[in-house]
């Protein structure tokens, strides 16, 4: 259900690139292209609709919304024809 909700036109996620590209402290690559700069972007939705839409278990509002990225990813990779690498020890 939550992800039909999101689907809402009055919900507005943002779109912020964050950590230390964001804040002008990211180290330059001293060996490139070997060595590389970590760039980090976060979606944020209003913390109101999160408590409302996942009755205040944050644990599953978050899971939700890799769900809803996942999927759109997901999409755009067979769209581009390009290979999804799944299960990977990374933040998403």
């Amino acid at each position: 259900m939550f992800f039909f909700e999101f689907e809402r036109s009055d919900i507005k996620p943002k779109f912020m690139t964050q950590g230390s590209f964001a804040y002008n402290t990211i180290n330059t690559p001293e060996n490139p292209p070997v060595q590389q700069m970590d760039l980090d972007d976060g979606i944020y939705f209003p913390l109101k609709y999160i408590e409302k839409a996942s009755n205040g278990n944050f644990s599953q509002a978050a899971q939700t919304i890799r769900n809803i990225v996942y999927r759109c990813v997901n999409d755009l990779c067979r769209d581009m024809n390009w290979n999804l690498r799944k299960n990977l020890n990374v933040c998403v």
